[in-house]
């Protein structure tokens, strides 16, 4: 598998007037600290601080999914590497160049044939955005909606709590085959006026 390297080129340097030591395992660098190499214009030597990057582990609020949201984190916490970090929630996984273990190659390798690292995590990951969404967005306009097919009956809807009107609405988008959708960046939608307009309110 042909990964992508960058050289450690930090912009800053210390309080002691000297550049920081390269990150290691299990460090937390921002990404404009790093120059892909092929544009990299010094000579890369044994010496030179290169890192790869993970491929599946990568995303920022307008790229990625709950995929590589679970990965990053899933190959960080049982592999190790560099969290690197960016602006637009930026975020993937970069491992020093001779630092790679057969336990990181098995798992490159896997991801090949298999993108998600974890299944477990990644339905955590999955559910952890519908929650996100419920708490931001969905609750709110599935009241609005609800009110709107049901004047009559306003004031209790608006009494129902947080467990009920969630009880409502998952019953009816299961009962209707209505599911959320993943969106780039891990952000979760479900058609909503739909949902409502299915509900058997109880």
């Amino acid at each position: 598998m042909r990964l992508n390297r960058y050289v450690w080129t930090p912009a800053t340097v210390s309080d002691l007037g000297r550049s920081p030591e390269p990150p290691e395992h299990g460090g937390y660098e921002y990404l404009g600290n790093f120059t892909p190499a092929d544009r990299y214009r010094g000579t890369i030597t044994a010496d030179t601080p290169v890192y790869v990057e993970i491929p599946g582990c990568s995303g920022s609020d307008y790229a990625g999914d709950y995929v590589t949201v679970s990965n990053h984190r899933v190959w960080l916490r049982d592999l190790g590497g560099v969290d690197v970090y960016g602006g637009y929630g930026t975020y993937t996984v970069f491992v020093r160049e001779g630092a790679r273990t057969e336990e990181m190659d098995d798992a490159l390798e896997g991801m090949e044939d298999y993108a998600v690292l974890d299944e477990d995590d990644a339905t955590d990951v999955e559910m952890e955005a519908q929650d996100d969404a419920w708490e931001n967005w969905a609750r709110a306009d599935y009241q609005r909606a609800l009110i709107a097919r049901f004047p009559d009956r306003e004031e209790e809807v608006w009494s129902l709590d947080d467990e009920a009107l969630r009880g409502n609405f998952d019953e009816t988008r299961e009962r209707e085959a209505l599911d959320w959708i993943n969106e780039t960046g891990n952000r979760a939608w479900i058609d909503v006026e739909r949902v409502a307009a299915a509900t058997d309110l109880h």
